[in-house]
């Protein structure tokens, strides 16, 4: 029959209340166990380590230090992307621009090739060569109200409006 030691009789006790038993000296014949033994379960809330603790000056600082590099890249991103769409919208403005005054050009062109035409045909001079002093082509002439040259310049002023919001 056993011998009943405090220990022993320790164990009983603790074990009989559901606990682990204390953890005893390691025996000099066997070998150390781990250095950070087994934590015994007991049932606790799940805790939420962001809610209950507090976060330190070093926490904050990081984090808003994060959100800050976080921001100026947004800031510097959208920065470039306005001045691109600036660039872009004056570009836009100068090509429509551009348009108008050719179209004006082109019109008072042809309008002048017109009478000139006119007026050779009333004189019965039906031999004059094309107009080739004109910078334009020829079927811009066919089209007195230069409509190709209007329907540019009003794509050109959709897109500026477009552009612009």
């Amino acid at each position: 029959m056993p011998v009943q030691t405090r220990s022993s009789t320790r164990k009983t006790h603790l074990s009989a209340a559901g606990l682990p038993p204390p953890p005893q000296p390691p025996n000099r014949h066997t070998p150390p166990g781990p250095r950070n033994p087994p934590r015994p379960r007991t049932k606790t809330p799940p805790s939420t380590s962001t809610s209950t603790r507090k976060p330190t000056s070093s926490t904050t600082t990081s984090t808003l230090q994060h959100h800050l590099r976080t921001t100026l890249t947004q800031t510097t991103s959208l920065r470039h992307t306005l001045s691109e769409l600036t660039a872009r919208l004056s570009s836009a403005e100068h090509n429509l621009a551009l348009t108008k005054q050719h179209l004006r050009d082109a019109t008072t062109q042809a309008r002048e090739s017109k009478r000139i035409i006119c007026r050779y045909l009333e004189l019965s001079m039906a031999d004059i060569p094309p107009c080739k002093s004109l910078a334009l082509p020829m079927d811009v002439y066919a089209d007195e109200s230069c409509g190709r040259l209007a329907d540019a310049v009003r794509e050109g002023e959709e897109s500026v409006r477009e552009m612009r919001g």
